[in-house]
């Protein structure tokens, strides 16, 4: 278990919550990917990654 800390965004109505490095490398997440953020029954944050989008340009 991690504990993590919600820092001030650079727009002001966000925030930024760090992937500790450790989870980032077993979840091989790199800068940019996507996630789908929901919360549960038990207000608990989920983030799911997003799946690979389709490519849109043909």
């Amino acid at each position: 278990m991690e504990i993590v800390t919600a820092y001030q965004a650079s727009q002001p109505d966000s925030l930024v919550v760090v992937i500790p490095k450790r989870v980032r490398e077993k979840l091989k997440i790199t800068k940019g990917k996507r996630f789908i953020v929901k919360i549960d029954e038990k207000d608990r944050i989920i983030y799911e990654p997003v799946k690979k989008e389709a490519n849109t340009n043909a």
